[in-house]
């Protein structure tokens, strides 16, 4: 409903995020909030110890959890920008109205780091009350805002948690001015007015027994654990309490144990002294061992000895089992309170918890996904709802049955970017379009780019454009005709053209492309392990180049040490390792080795049959798995290796050589698997073949005799047995249905058919 004050002077426009402008909705609200039974004058009380709760949140334990994710939020970007929709209507006056509003909030000089971030965000995550208050003049304009302590504010709802009748603003009843200023103006308003009226109160003993109401436009309330059986919820400090409170007492047990008691628990005996002589040596000991710190209080002296006339002896009280696990306890606590505030080892700097770097890249993501990125959520939905809103900057948007709605322009947004939560939007946008759920101008419009011409097309054509554009230079027949045009110096009239450098570069590239071992020639069927070792090694050394050409780039200095985001350069390490141009010719090698096989096979028994595709696309896939875990495993031991030059503080030269040992052994790695593979698809092109055609008949192990040959198949070397049976080596154990039986194996086997 609208006030008589609204429908005199107008309402304010205050456009809130849901697109509605409203005081209720005239629902009929049956349920009731918890403890309705109690309804206190002036707001419902926290049932909780407010000072122990701070007091809990100063210990180490808690304030490190705190800091770490307050700077981490204070670190991240902020800005005002139009909402979704609104870019159009948008005016960077207005943009910068409310900008430069949020960098100077009040007349405190208080940044926006100190109001909207560290003192609201210590407030949620210590007693679960981030709370500012919003100050208006007389106009009812929003001219300040400040942060206050939200543990002594109280809720004020009425029996359903509602405010919708609660008054926006409340404002003094008289002026006063500032040689009459009382602490307390809103002492006239009656307390049955307050208590209908009033959607906050702040409690405290500055303002006597009324506390100061506010109205639900000047709080503004953050939660971060809401709850349905309690009006404030519970913080992690809160949770901790007990946890927190041992903690404490065992710090305060080894300061004890440190001041009061610094010798070995023992019993000391000393011969033959009577009580006077046995007090004297307990105030002689005291006094040896009192020794006052730099603040003036009284410790004691580590292990100093005392002197004495007469024989004495000390036994030695051994520890028990529980307190000697006193530490692994305060461990265990400790990682109760990091877990609760969603903060990892890596982020506090406890980088022995975090075995390797990418377990530290795991964490990272971690923190951000359960600490921070909440965090952000709540404080960009409050600052919107409460803060943006009070500008009045309103568009208007219409909807498919004409119908006209009031959406606000601008919103406050923290500018989180995750490599991550990229690569996969990217991989979303590729399927769309590739499928044809989207444009590419869709796309491009959603990332704030220019149309291109193509963009409407069907993906058929534009893919077919693309490659077109972007492989062959045009259509075939076009770029064929003006290279010939372009060598041909007989045309008349046409002078001899001098070759352009750059295009120059350009030819010698694709010329060098054709010579690549990546590409099969026409007609080409290889075979020999040697090709695939040598495409595997170009791909290698490729990758090599592009990282080192990466760490000269980022490590501007001599030292990586100086590099603030290890990690980063990591990630785009990763980003190098791509195998997929490998996926052509290794396919081509192990179908050739496996057809070899199979040929000989029909050739033997003078039959032909069709061969087992399915079991082809096994061993290639098996193959290029292979590549792929040794590439994986070199990617894993280039963190390592940088991790090491980054602890050594090295320089570029020492990195490239610590590169340089990570691809070697890859290189050592690629021809054990050639070598490997091209002999397995070839034996097992030959057994499938056999059994395809059902003949019966044995197997015998042929074994590669040299100085190189291993003991295993130096065993297995003439074994014969069934065409479908195992070959076993009694001594390790090995079975199979034929060679390799190791890496580099050269074995072979043959068929013996079975006599009719």
């Amino acid at each position: 409903m609208i006030s008589l004050k609204d429908r005199i002077f107008g309402k304010k426009s205050v456009a809130m995020v849901g697109l509605l402008e409203e005081q209720t909705r005239e629902g009929l609200n049956k349920s009731y909030i918890p403890k309705f039974l109690y309804k206190p004058p002036f707001g419902y009380p926290r049932a909780s110890n407010i000072p122990f709760i701070r007091y809990l949140a100063t210990t180490p334990y808690v304030d490190m959890c705190i800091t770490t994710i307050i700077g981490e939020i204070c670190s991240i970007e902020w800005d005002i920008v139009p909402t979704d929709g609104m870019e159009d209507q948008a005016d960077d006056n207005e943009i910068e109205h409310i900008r430069t509003f949020f960098k100077n909030p009040n007349t405190n000089d208080e940044s926006f780091d100190e109001v909207f971030i560290k003192m609201p965000v210590r407030d949620l995550l210590e007693i679960n009350t981030g709370l500012l208050n919003k100050i208006f003049n007389r106009r009812e304009d929003l001219v300040e805002v400040v942060a206050r302590d939200g543990g002594t504010f109280t809720k004020n709802p009425d029996f359903h948690g509602m405010y919708t009748n609660r008054q926006e603003i409340m404002l003094p009843t008289e002026i006063i001015d500032s040689e009459h200023t009382v602490i307390n103006p809103f002492k006239q308003i009656t307390i049955p007015s307050v208590r209908e009226q009033a959607a906050y109160f702040q409690y405290g003993w500055i303002a006597g027994p009324m506390p100061v109401p506010f109205g639900k436009r000047e709080i503004v309330w953050m939660e971060q654990n809401k709850r349905t059986d309690d009006h404030y919820g519970y913080s992690a400090v809160q949770i901790l309490a007990k946890n927190l409170q041992m903690l404490i007492y065992m710090l305060e047990s080894d300061l004890d144990y440190y001041n009061d008691n610094n010798v070995p628990k023992g019993i000391i005996g000393l011969e033959d002294m009577d009580s006077d002589a046995l007090k004297a040596f307990k105030t002689q000991w005291t006094e040896m061992q009192q020794k006052k710190d730099d603040f003036g209080n009284y410790k004691k002296m580590i292990h100093k000895v005392p002197i004495l006339n007469t024989t004495a002896t000390f036994t030695r009280i051994a520890f028990s089992s529980q307190e000697m696990e006193v530490i692994e306890k305060q461990r265990w606590y400790t990682k109760m309170v990091w877990a609760s505030f969603g903060v990892t080892a890596t982020e506090l700097g406890y980088t022995e918890d975090s075995k390797g770097s990418a377990n530290q890249i795991v964490q990272s993501k971690v923190f951000r996904k359960k600490a921070i990125n909440p965090m952000l959520r709540i404080l960009e939905n409050k600052y919107n709802q409460n803060i943006v809103s009070e500008f009045g900057y309103v568009g208007k948007v219409k909807t498919k049955n004409g119908s006209i709605l009031t959406k606000p322009k601008y919103k406050l947004v923290f500018k989180r970017f995750d490599t991550d939560e990229e690569r996969q939007k990217y991989e979303l946008y590729e399927l769309q379009t590739k499928t044809g759920i989207r444009t590419i101008n869709e796309v491009r419009k959603d990332e704030g780019l220019e149309d291109v011409e193509w963009g409407d097309k069907p993906p058929r054509e534009w893919q077919q454009a693309e490659n077109n554009t972007f492989i062959n230079g045009g259509p075939e027949d076009n770029f064929s005709k003006r290279e010939r045009d372009a060598q041909d110096t007989n045309i008349p009239g046409k002078e001899p053209k001098v070759e352009n450098p750059e295009n120059q570069k350009k030819k010698e590239s694709k010329a060098s492309d054709m010579n690549s071992p990546l590409v099969l020639r026409e007609g080409e069927t290889p075979t020999n392990s040697k090709i695939l070792e040598r495409a595997i090694v170009y791909i290698l050394n490729q990758n090599k180049k592009e990282i080192n050409k990466l760490i000269e780039s980022e490590v501007k200095t001599s030292q990586l040490s100086e590099i603030k985001d290890l990690n980063s350069i990591i990630e785009k390490i990763k980003d190098f390792f791509n195998i997929a141009a490998l996926k052509t010719i290794t396919d081509a090698l192990i179908r050739n080795n496996y057809m070899d096989g199979w040929d000989d096979a029909e050739e033997q028994m003078n039959k032909n049959y069709l061969p087992e595709e399915h079991a082809i696309d096994y061993l290639q896939d098996y193959t290029f798995d292979n590549i792929k875990g040794m590439t994986d495993d070199i990617e894993n031991k280039l963190r390592q290796e940088l991790q090491r030059g980054y602890m050594e503080g090295e320089g570029v030269t020492k990195l490239k050589s610590r590169i340089t040992k990570v691809f070697d052994v890859g290189k050592n790695r690629s021809e054990m698997i050639a070598r490997t593979e091209t002999t397995r698809a070839s034996n097992f092109g030959r057994l499938q073949a056999y059994q395809k055609a059902g003949e019966k008949g044995k197997k015998q192990w042929v074994t590669h005799k040299d100085d190189r040959t291993s003991d295993i198949c130096n065993r297995l070397d003439g074994q014969i047995v069934d065409i479908n049976a195992d070959f076993v080596d009694s001594k390790t154990g090995w079975t199979g249905l034929a060679p390799p039986s190791h890496v580099n194996c050269r074995s072979k086997f043959i068929f013996i058919p079975k006599d009719d």
